[in-house]
């Protein structure tokens, strides 16, 4: 079977248009918040020096999406990671544990700093919905820019 030229350019043009949202958000939180210019962040406990860079971080996520960032709740992990899971909260900034059994449950992005207690290392990092792999993105490259100016 001949395959001519025309159809061959026709399918790779479809297949280009739908790779067009890659990566997808299955819940849309990036357009959602670039759209809404709402930013709604849950904190965890931590110590004011990381809340300060937390925030700084926050800013950073704020200006690049067009947003406006508002404390939307703060608290204990687990609550907040129910919240961000019922879609209540974009995004949580707190302090995990590389042990945390929540690892399996939320996109926890590479820490903005580490610390530690004892002998467990905790990373004040922000953490996001699975599966909103644009929104996902986006967070990780804001972590790698502000930890390149620093």
């Amino acid at each position: 079977m001949k395959i001519s030229g025309a159809l061959v350019a026709v399918t790779a043009l479809a297949m280009l248009a739908a790779c067009d949202s890659y990566p997808r958000d299955i819940e849309g939180v990036r357009d959602r918040v670039v759209e809404s210019r709402q930013l709604r962040v849950g904190y965890g406990s931590m110590p004011g020096d990381r809340r300060s860079l937390a925030d700084r971080f926050v800013s950073r996520v704020a200006r690049v999406t067009g947003a406006r960032a508002t404390k939307a709740a703060e608290g204990s992990d687990e609550a907040l990671f129910a919240a961000l899971d019922r879609g209540d909260l974009d995004l949580v900034v707190t302090e995990v544990a590389a042990d945390s059994p929540w690892l399996t449950e939320v996109a926890v992005i590479e820490p903005l700093a580490r610390r530690r207690i004892g002998e467990r290392e905790l990373g004040l990092s922000a953490v996001a919905r699975n599966g909103e792999n644009r929104w996902i993105m986006l967070l990780e490259r804001e972590v790698r820019d502000m930890r390149g100016a620093s």
